[in-house]
């Protein structure tokens, strides 16, 4: 079973990517998680694969957890697949503790480089290279799928100082420092579609006078802003000019 959360498209892809190699299903933790439903993964079968975004060299808190709340089949073999623009930083020694915690055999975690998307901060690449980058994504996607199809292991490198101090310190500051909904905003040529109320996993937008007010419970996972189809919303100046990134 691969269980994933994206925003903006990345991890999605290569989660349905994941699934059609392994023939089982995706489950999209982000609408479990907007609907308010639960689940009990205790009743399938292993291994379990997730598969996330990386949030500053870790998977996103709110998938974090989502995990440690849901039941999982104990002993089960879980692999980490993290889409992201660059690297993950020291993201396994946490997922190993993650799962020492639920129960979970901690089989690896690997890195898939994926358009960059996090608008608040970083460049979006051209359409050009975000093609290139996709299907690169995808053929490491479908080598993993092999992996986990044989039951190996994910083959991992050790960690640097550097690593430890973007997934650790970093990470640390992250959160309360520079995730926030205070800087979005949308301009004159949104039309009220709703789109942003109805992508938004934490249900933390709403239409009030046919325009999208935001309520400071936001996990920058920039589907509002990369959703809009009116290309109307930005995140103070930060996004101005930039290319929006959406996979379906």
């Amino acid at each position: 079973m691969i269980y994933y959360f994206s925003g903006t498209g990345n991890s999605r892809r290569v989660a349905n990517t994941l699934a059609e190699a392994l023939s089982v299903e995706a489950v999209d933790v982000g609408q479990l998680i907007k609907n308010g439903e639960s689940h009990d993964a205790s009743l399938y079968s292993g291994p379990y694969v997730f598969v996330s975004p990386t949030y500053a060299w870790r998977i996103p808190r709110l998938f974090e957890k989502w995990i440690k709340e849901t039941p999982w089949s104990l002993g089960q073999k879980a692999y980490f697949v993290m889409t992201c623009g660059d690297d993950i930083g020291a993201a396994g020694q946490y997922l190993a503790k993650l799962c020492q915690d639920i129960g979970l055999e901690f089989y690896g975690v690997s890195p898939v480089v994926m358009p960059e998307n996090y608008l608040a901060v970083f460049p979006v690449p051209d359409q050009k290279l975000s093609d290139a980058l996709v299907r690169k994504g995808v053929k490491k996607a479908k080598h993993l799928a092999d992996i986990i199809k044989g039951g190996h292991p994910i083959l991992m490198t050790g960690y640097s100082k550097m690593d430890r101090f973007k997934s650790g310190i970093v990470n640390a500051c992250f959160y309360p420092l520079i995730v926030g909904d205070l800087f979005f905003r949308s301009g004159n040529d949104c039309n009220s579609c709703g789109t942003c109320e109805r992508v938004c996993v934490l249900n933390n937008i709403s239409l009030e006078n046919g325009r999208p007010k935001w309520h400071h419970n936001c996990t920058h996972c920039m589907a509002c802003i990369a959703r809009c189809p009116q290309q109307c919303i930005e995140y103070g100046l930060l996004s101005k000019g930039k290319r929006r990134h959406y996979l379906d």
